[in-house]
């Protein structure tokens, strides 16, 4: 090919590995196309090596090739695979294309040389005389018309029409920081005080409930007379207990309160149609999970050197060991810096001492006062506590153990909170408006809904959640936990204006198996979580192929993504640090499925993370654009997905250096276009460069 030729060529990135066409746009379905920068052989032989046609030629059978031979002679065809393996060379008539050059279309369902584990091919090209050999382009098509009809002069003229601007890529300046700090604290300000329902809006009654100046005895329909007890709520009926609440009504928390929540029941016992908010001044009203949200702070000492046991004692079930499995634990000290605890899990968490099984490894960890290697060693009894914070739950002796070398922790810290699991509200109900409540101090989620239908969870606080066993018979070690979490289908999901602060899993997800469209998170601050925000689905045998539509996250700012409490996940757990689209579906759809106009600041592991991408004009899979992001060059963009064409590597996995070049490239794809990278160099914590906040060695 000409050099001058805009036709797409085969590019080698830095690290060996080929790159794809820049542009599809107004080509046919086709992958893998490439064009050989060095594309006469002298001689009768041509040979092209290259990963990126490594494609199932059951999904994508038919390989065209364009070439011309200088004698007008015929072509002989052959293919190995990545285990050597060649098939016989076969002869092949050439025929005249559109675009001046001599073609071949080869069916490759019939060349049985690829195995499981093969990850790329070789194609060879031979004429049967001395001939030289031009090869223009090579691409597969999932049908044979697609190939015949291929034309590369019109190819070129779809890439001509893409605009590959070059990306903003800069070092951030104090000035241009600052603002963007103060544009999220501005934020969490708005959202921290924002205004409540006004009842006057609401058409059916109004309850009002105050853990301060309640009554039960009172009618509890005005804030002078509100009841005290969330049981309020609930008659029963037939047996059963159920709401008292009809479509339309609505209650109202005093601020300033706090509701101690049980773990089997639904909270707000809500029906169909109802609004949840606030009324008076001061914090939020608060859900928990936390046994006292005043502080755990009476502990004794033990026979083992600097461990103490918490007095009061956690209950018991003996059919289902980890019920009341403490998942985190909030200390406040007495200049009021903030640490957390670091759980201590054997990996036979009902029977823990047994000897030479070990506990979970969870690499470096920081316990926000300190960084230490926790986990990975046998654990025989609660001497094996060594580290400051460490705490483990015996779960048969109601007792919870906490390693502290500075005396008595509740004598030296001003506030300890120990949490239990489950969600602090959960509701199953339909047409539901959550606004101004605070669910902290979980366990496991803040707020967790069931399939969700036309519900809005708004101006919200969510902070310390997850940590606990998501099993509920002790028999695994799996952790839990996310601040906002839906199960199942949804249609209508709203969920806007939030703050979510310290999370073990996800700041905001609807997951499950079944449809997901209308799905919108937008107006959040979401900081300290594993991962901000994640759309899960999986495949179902009742729903093998759902719907994913019209899901969007837009105008929200995540803020160091991967640090804090969430960073304590074991090595085979930690995933991304900003966005995880997840579609576990052996062809996933996602149409109008949306990342845009969001910042993107500070991330512990990986700038990005997602599946099946969509790629310039194409309709399917997650479009990202117009979105900010402030990050070290220490962590890489991460690409993920089933079906991606990003992915050459037959894993499912593609890592990028978060650098110019690679964020250009991936631009020039079309994904994540109009986004401004800032980049720093260095550290963005003390606990970052004494190791944490990076894989571990798996042990």
């Amino acid at each position: 090919v000409d050099e001058s030729s805009s036709v797409p060529s085969l590019v080698r990135d830095d690290d060996g590995r080929k790159a794809l066409e820049k542009k599809t746009i107004g080509a046919p379905n086709l992958k893998g196309l490439v064009s050989p920068s060095n594309s006469v052989a002298v001689g009768n032989y041509f040979a092209l090596d290259t990963k990126i046609l490594c494609i199932s030629p059951d999904e994508y059978p038919y390989l065209r090739v364009g070439y011309r031979i200088s004698d007008n002679g015929s072509l002989k065809f052959g293919v190995a695979s990545n285990s050597g393996t060649r098939t016989a060379e076969t002869v092949k008539n050439a025929e005249t294309g559109l675009d001046g050059w001599s073609y071949s279309v080869i069916d490759l369902s019939s060349v049985k040389v690829w195995g499981d584990d093969d990850e790329e091919i070789k194609l060879t090209f031979m004429t049967g005389s001395e001939a030289d050999i031009a090869l223009a382009y090579a691409a597969m098509f999932k049908t044979k018309e697609e190939a015949e009809a291929f034309d590369i002069g019109a190819y070129k003229d779809g890439l001509s029409s893409y605009d590959g601007a070059e990306v903003k890529y800069e070092k951030i300046d104090d000035e241009t920081l600052d603002g963007y700090m103060n544009a999220v604290d501005e934020k969490i300000d708005e959202i921290m005080n924002a205004e409540d329902i006004d009842p006057a809006t609401i058409e059916g009654t109004c309850y009002y409930i105050s853990s301060i100046h309640g009554d039960d005895s009172n009618d509890g329909k005005s804030p002078d007379k509100p009841w005290k007890s969330l049981s309020k709520l609930t008659k029963t009926k037939l047996g059963q207990t159920i709401s008292i609440l009809e479509y339309g009504d609505a209650v109202f928390f005093e601020r300033g309160s706090v509701f101690y929540t049980t773990y089997d029941k639904e909270v707000l016992y809500a029906a169909d149609g109802t609004t949840f908010s606030a009324y008076g001044e001061g914090d939020k009203p608060l859900f928990t999970k936390a046994l006292d949200i005043n502080g755990s702070m009476d502990w004794e000492e033990t026979k083992y050197d600097n461990v103490y046991r918490l007095k009061e004692e956690i209950p018991y079930r003996e059919d289902r060991p980890s019920w009341y499995d403490v998942g985190n634990i909030v200390f406040t000290d007495k200049n009021g810096k903030i640490g957390w605890g670091i759980k201590i899990l054997p990996q036979t968490p009902a029977d823990p001492y047994v000897p030479g099984v070990k506990t979970v490894y969870s690499g470096m960890v920081t316990n926000g006062y300190e960084s230490f290697s926790s986990g990975g060693t046998e654990f025989t009894s609660p001497g094996c506590l060594v580290n400051n914070l460490e705490f483990f739950h015996d779960y048969s002796a109601g007792a919870l153990y906490l390693y502290f070398d500075k005396g008595n922790p509740g004598e030296y810290f001003e506030s300890i909170i120990v949490s239990t699991p489950g969600d602090a509200i959960y509701s199953e109900e339909e047409d539901i408006i959550i606004d101004n409540l605070a669910v902290k101090y979980s366990g496991g989620c803040g707020i967790g809904w069931g399939e969700a239908y036309n519900v809005t969870i708004q101006n919200c606080d969510m902070e310390w959640i997850g940590g606990s066993l998501q099993g509920n018979d002790g028999m695994d070690t799996v952790r839990y936990g996310n601040a906002f979490q839906s199960w199942g289908s949804c249609d209508g999901l709203y969920v806007v204006n939030n703050y979510v602060n310290q999370v073990y899993d996800t700041g905001l997800t609807t997951q499950g198996s079944g449809e997901m469209i209308n799905a919108e998170f937008s107006g959040n601050v979401v900081e300290n979580a594993a991962m901000v925000v994640e759309f899960f689905n999986h495949e179902h045998d009742s729903v093998p192929n759902p719907i994913i539509a019209n899901l969007i996250v837009k105008d929200n700012m995540f803020r160091y993504g991967g640090y804090g409490f969430g960073n304590q996940r074991s090595q085979q757990d930690k995933r991304f640090a900003f966005f995880y689209g997840q579609m576990s579906l052996p062809s996933p759809t996602s149409i109008n499925y949306v990342f845009e106009n969001n910042l993107n600041m500070y991330s512990a592991y990986f700038c990005m993370a997602d599946a099946n991408y969509a790629r310039g004009a194409k309709s399917e899979g997650l479009i990202f654009r117009n979105n900010t992001y402030i990050m070290s060059e220490d962590v890489s963009y991460y690409l993920k997905g089933f079906n991606n064409l990003i992915d050459r590597t037959g894993n499912n996995k593609t890592f990028y250096p978060y650098t110019k070049q690679y964020i250009q490239y991936l631009s020039d794809l079309g994904i994540d276009t109009g986004s401004t990278f800032y980049y720093f160099k260095g550290y963005l914590t003390e606990a970052e460069q004494d190791g944490a906040y990076r894989y571990p060695e798996v042990k």
